[in-house]
């Protein structure tokens, strides 16, 4: 059993709480602002015949695939865990959805589709901090991704302030050097990851895929393992929500926050 099978009966609690909406509502309208760009470009024609397919990488229990079935994709995601990859076959089914669902783990050196088949790439929430060679993985979403193709890839950065200032509040050292140390925590410790900001995503897919914007979450917000503090307080929520925004594009750029997302186009082949 991996970390994310023991996670899994408690994903959707974490994002069905004030916070985890907020984030994810967020990361969908990069992605709606991707696409249309992609729809601007007279170059992006769409195959006659067949509907888009979206790739939904460290599906988790679904919630994303179900959303870009609903948006008329044809949907394949993939997921390390057994547990995940059940809960999204059973969400997708109970909605009347049709989506190919598999387990895989994402460093195995193993197509991700038909070449040249994808419109876009969603990797929500950090399954790309869990990657180990990040130039090959882009690479493989090269071969499968059709010219001007969006992928939208949400990664933790190295440098978050909200939980430095945790750090010091609670008296807690290692909090604030855990992510320059490389390991994880929240239930998930002994999880080796590597974080990367919005510019290291960007550089990394460089050869194939040009940036077209990014976003940076839990710059002024709080992280996931705070939600307590904004569950029962919408009034406070909405409030860091406008002020993280505001400071967003600069903290994309100084490579803060607890997550960065991360849109990127296909280049012409």
């Amino acid at each position: 059993m991996t970390t994310f099978d023991v996670h899994a009966p408690g994903y959707d609690a974490v994002a069905a709480s004030p916070l985890g909406v907020s984030y994810r509502d967020r990361v969908r309208a990069l992605v709606v602002r991707a696409l249309d760009v992609r729809a601007a470009d007279e170059r992006v024609l769409a195959q006659p015949g067949s509907s888009e397919r979206a790739l939904d990488l460290g599906c988790g229990t679904g919630l994303d695939a179900l959303w870009l079935a609903n948006r008329g994709f044809e949907v394949r995601g993939f997921d390390a865990s057994a547990e995940m990859v059940d809960h999204t076959r059973r969400r997708i089914t109970h909605a009347g959805e049709r989506a190919s669902i598999d387990q895989r783990d994402l460093n195995e050196d193993e197509p991700l589709g038909d070449p040249s088949s994808i419109d876009l790439v969603l990797a929500n929430f950090g399954v790309v901090n869990c990657i180990t060679d990040l130039e090959a993985f882009g690479s493989r979403l090269a071969d499968v991704t059709r010219r001007g193709a969006v992928a939208v890839i949400v990664s933790m950065p190295r440098r978050c302030p909200t939980e430095w200032a945790q750090a010091v509040a609670t008296a807690t050292p290692a909090l604030a050097r855990r992510r320059r140390d490389g390991v994880a925590a929240g239930g998930y410790e002994g999880l080796p990851l590597r974080y990367r900001d919005a510019r290291a995503i960007a550089e990394a897919l460089s050869d194939h895929f040009d940036l077209i914007g990014c976003e940076a979450l839990g710059t002024v917000a709080p992280t996931f393992e705070q939600r307590r503090l904004v569950d029962t307080r919408p009034r406070l929520l909405a409030a860091l929500d406008r002020a993280d925004r505001f400071v967003s594009p600069v903290a994309s750029r100084l490579g803060v926050g607890d997550h960065h997302a991360v849109a990127l186009r296909r280049r012409d082949r």
